[in-house]
């Protein structure tokens, strides 16, 4: 017969410490029949840590911008890729599913021309099948009330595991599958916490009856002690017996366990396993720590996986297309701060000496299209050589241009001051005076047809009245001396 209680009675003539105990119901105060442990799906369902980190890393991944490329090397472009719209949603589930079961699985729907979509399926339903000679053979796919399936691997399905140690062949295990003792850990600390409270936050007790009590004043007793531990409802009920009631608290009191110590070992454990930071589950101590967390579980932890699952989409379903798919990361807003940092830090380098080439190795730096600092360095060399000769150029065409009709080479004399004029101003003026030492080296006037905005009318009306008497190159370059105003002429001889 079930009893919602336990209590001992104890018999006057057993003064030994003898005791008869009857009518126990450990279900009830002890917990429950629960099964001894998790696994790895009803870890992600009832352990809040473990699901928390799981849906970090999905959603951390599936969020990381994926380009499709047609072509090779140079020749590669972007391309549109027709399903893009469900890859989202398809590496969402990929990714977690890989940190429960270590695989993840696409179904190719397709007819007998093409591809129409993909599909994602639950790996408890695949079973890999293989053989001494082929290794992976098939795909075995369960589901209840049908026949078996059988699936071509990459033909039919499409799969992503997780490294395995143990096995030439075959998914690994995912994380979920080391924390599973610290999955157990969390249920059953929050079973016991809500068990407490369901009986009134009521300990486990045993009533210790001494005397032998009627059958009646044992069932008065047995029905309060049931009522009460129905929860706060009946918490404040009382009963009157005509016996003496002990009650001895079984266990350690809730304020010896130390919970909040078991708990936050639990949660580090998960937490590396995931290689998520501790500080992604709870607050940080301040944004800089809470930064530099953040970027470390990207770099360590989401990066790695990004590189691994596109590289197996791109074995099995984008190269044989002659397409290719990358997960570009880089492009990540977290990643671009640093990359402002590290071209602040290059530019410091740079202007210190440091060439280019070997400060953006020390830097790190990450070149495009898979190059090597080897072809960088070649293509600043022959850079380096074109500004060289495009420098000679210049030179000999100044050069050519400083000289006077019998090629010798002209005298600088000091160009007008014009620093109290706008830079558009003093450019136009130079334009002008070019124009004019030309026209007096052909044989003509310096009184040249120029027509400018950027020139105050005032001064070009000076200027060209100094132009319409110049017959020589010192009197050209004389008249674009300053001042060209009285008023300017004043100020600059008080």
């Amino acid at each position: 017969m079930n009893k919602d209680f336990v209590f001992v009675a104890k018999s006057n003539a057993l003064k030994s410490g003898a005791v008869s105990m009857n009518a126990v119901d450990w279900q009830t105060m002890f917990g429950g029949l629960e099964k001894e442990s998790l696994d790895e799906h009803e870890a992600f369902q009832v352990v809040a840590w473990v699901s928390r980190c799981v849906k970090l890393r999905a959603n951390a991944l599936a969020a990381v911008p994926a380009v499709v490329y047609g072509g090779k090397g140079e020749d590669a472009e972007v391309v549109e890729w027709e399903f893009a719209d469900s890859l989202y949603d398809m590496l969402w589930m990929t990714e977690a599913t890989l940190q429960l079961y270590g695989a993840g699985y696409w179904l190719r729907e397709r007819n007998m021309v093409k591809d129409k979509g993909f599909r994602w399926l639950a790996p408890a339903t695949i079973k890999p099948k293989y053989t001494a000679d082929r290794g992976l053979d098939y795909f075995e796919r369960r589901v209840p009330n049908k026949p078996p399936i059988r699936l071509e691997p990459v033909e039919e399905l499409l799969y992503v595991w997780e490294p395995n140690l143990e096995a030439e062949v075959g998914p690994g295990k995912g994380w979920v599958s080391v924390v599973l003792t610290e999955g157990g850990v969390a249920q059953a600390q929050n079973q016991f916490a809500a068990g407490f409270f369901e009986r009134g936050a009521i300990p486990a007790v045993l009533l210790s009856v001494e005397g032998n009590p009627p059958p009646e004043e044992l069932n008065r007793l047995q029905q309060w002690w049931r009522r009460l531990l129905q929860g706060n409802r009946k918490a404040w009920e009382t009963v009157a017996v005509r016996a003496t009631v002990k009650p001895e608290v079984i266990g350690y009191p809730t304020d010896q366990l130390a919970m909040p110590e078991l708990m936050d070992i639990v949660r580090s454990q998960i937490a590396v396993a995931a290689g998520v930071p501790q500080t992604m589950l709870e607050d940080a101590a301040n944004y800089a720590t809470a930064k530099e967390h953040h970027q470390a579980f990207y770099t360590e932890t989401i990066v790695p996986e990004a590189i691994r699952v596109e590289a197996w989409l791109n074995r099995q379903l984008f190269e044989p297309q002659g397409l290719r798919i990358v997960l570009d990361w880089q492009s990540l807003d977290i990643f671009q701060e640093d990359e402002a940092e590290r071209a602040g830090a290059l530019r410091e380098m740079v202007a210190a000496g440091v060439p280019v080439d070997l400060a953006m190795e020390m830097l790190g730096m990450d070149l495009p299209n898979n190059m090597t600092y080897d072809e960088l360095r070649a293509r600043l060399e022959v850079a380096a050589e074109q500004r060289a000769e495009r420098a000679r150029e210049t030179a000999e065409a100044n050069a050519a241009a400083n000289t006077d009709n019998q090629g010798r080479p002209e005298i600088a004399l000091p160009q007008p001051p014009t620093r109290a004029y706008p830079p558009q101003q003093r450019e136009e003026l130079r334009r002008w005076q070019r124009k004019a030492l030309r026209a007096v080296k052909d044989g003509k006037g310096g009184g040249v047809s120029f027509i400018t905005d950027q020139v105050a009318e005032d001064i070009q009306s000076a200027v060209r009245d100094r132009l319409a008497m110049a017959a020589t190159e010192e009197e050209v370059k004389a008249a674009f001396e300053p001042p060209f105003r009285d008023d300017e002429a004043a100020a600059a001889y008080p």
